[in-house]
């Protein structure tokens, strides 16, 4: 089992003597089992005006699973040794009431993979003194754009995670992902009135996020735009036609077909998407992809964590539903095959289907061609909250600004502005899809808990009949 996994780190070959273990003392007694390593390292550095904290957590584990009779079953530990893992294997299948229809998982081809995924400066292997002062350089710098910026709060994070994974179909698979990540939060306040907002800046990659743009000119964007909110207008509210930049056009994919796409809400029959595959559900202008191989994606990783290599997947295409994000038990149940969007947080949570880097593609339209039409409308930028009803289909998505549209210019600076609606009629109001595309770093949920990194945006999109209201 061992042979092609080539590391430098003998607990490779160690956690490889482990799962050996563990699968002679489960196959023949289960349908099918798995076995994932998981070690997380990080570093996390966050700095405001009263203090400075570093942290350096690490988490190691295994988390076994077995399927047996259409039930799954699942166990972690802390401890990586063959006797912890073995005796836990053979206490994790438990008598469990029959799900109500049979369900057989499908086979899938073994897999032998090794991969890291390639970075030009390691931050695991950097001084930590260097990204403290780094960290330093950007709190300068937002600080000083204006005497009303009355706080920064900076906060760098850098991950390594590796991840081994068998199973009993004979796979074996090792990959490592590093992911660097740094949020700017500045206040602004003037008088009585206080406002706030923030950038972040993340990637599948190293340290080198920080040399690839003027890192001092990053932070001095958000400064800038708490300093304009301090005189925005409160938004108006009704039916208008808006422009959202690549930030809302992701969020609003992540929450309108992303989590109502992730197909075990669909087998609870808990998706208004369910009956929509093959129909037009948005404007010919609109596809929307979730991808784990998208470049430097924050939600990008070789392959999800029930072995399943990472892939492309186009959700939707010129306005038609194609098809739903799957593990392996819902794509077994809905006749299907998984789109290697099986996720955990850590080995301490169970497998959910998730996103990975949902956005929409980018269209061929400039910003200017797509204000040049609109004689009285809103834009809205930098998307702060979103929420979706994935049983009902309705949505909600909040930018932290906006700006009046006039005569196809840009004009009164917004403060918080809300769209919602119904999903299928906001997305179906999309008249032009803008070639400016950018997709952001953050973390998602499933629930309250299970937080994982995803990434999403696009380009600008222009919908026509969007209800907009104050934050």
């Amino acid at each position: 089992m061992r042979v092609f996994l080539v590391s430098k780190d003998s607990r490779v070959d160690q956690v490889c003597d482990v799962f050996e273990s563990v699968g002679d003392a489960l196959d023949g007694k289960v349908e099918y089992w798995d076995a994932l390593y998981d070690a997380q390292s990080q570093c996390i550095i966050a700095k405001d005006k009263v203090e400075e904290q570093i942290s350096t957590p690490e988490l190691t584990g295994v988390l076994l699973r077995a399927f047996k009779g259409g039930v799954w079953f699942s166990s972690s530990s802390y401890r990586v040794n063959k006797k912890t893992l073995v005796d836990m294997a053979s206490k994790l299948v438990k008598p469990a009431p029959k799900p109500s229809k049979e369900i057989k998982l499908q086979t899938l081809k073994s897999q032998k993979i090794s991969q890291e995924l390639p970075v030009q400066k390691d931050p695991t292997k950097m001084p930590l003194e260097d990204k403290l002062e780094d960290v330093r350089r950007v709190y300068k710098a937002c600080g000083e754009v204006d005497k009303r910026i009355i706080n920064v709060r900076v906060r760098h994070l850098d991950a390594r995670i590796e991840r081994l994974f068998a199973n009993s179909e004979g796979s074996l698979m090792r990959q490592v992902v590093i992911r660097t990540r740094l949020l700017i939060y500045p206040v602004a306040r003037e008088a009585d009135k206080v406002r706030a907002d923030y950038i972040t800046w993340g990637k599948t990659k190293g340290y080198e996020i920080y040399e690839e743009t003027d890192i001092e000119e990053l932070a001095k964007k958000p400064a800038k735009s708490a300093i304009e909110l301090l005189g925005a207008k409160t938004p108006p509210s009704g039916e208008f036609t808006v422009i959202v930049d690549g930030q809302m056009a992701g969020i609003i994919a992540h929450e309108s077909f992303g989590h109502g796409l992730e197909a075990d809400q669909v087998i609870r029959d808990r998706s208004y998407l369910s009956s929509l595959v093959g129909k037009k559900v948005a404007s010919e202008q609109a596809t929307i992809i979730d991808s784990s191989v998208l470049p430097g994606g924050y939600g990008s990783y070789v392959f999800d964590d029930e072995g399943v290599p990472a892939k492309e997947n186009v959700l939707v295409k010129n306005g038609v539903l194609k098809g739903f994000l799957h593990d392996r038990l819902t794509a077994s149940v809905l006749g299907s095959e998984p789109t290697s969007s099986s996720r955990v947080e850590s080995f301490l949570t169970r497998h959910n289907v998730r996103m990975s880097n949902t956005y929409f593609a980018p269209g061929d339209m400039s910003l200017e061609e797509l204000l040049e039409s609109v004689k009285h409308g809103v834009m809205l930028v930098h998307a702060s909250f979103g929420m979706e009803d994935p049983l009902g289909g309705g949505i909600q998505c909040t930018s932290s600004k906006g700006y009046m549209i006039e005569n196809g210019v840009l004009t009164t600076p917004l403060s918080e502005i809300a769209l919602s609606g119904n999903v299928l009629d906001l997305l179906k109001n999309i008249d032009g899809v803008g070639k400016e595309f950018e997709v952001g770093s953050g973390t998602c949920g499933k629930g309250s808990e299970d937080y994982i990194p995803v990434g999403d945006g696009g380009g600008h999109l222009r919908i026509k009949k969007a209800i907009i209201s104050g934050g």
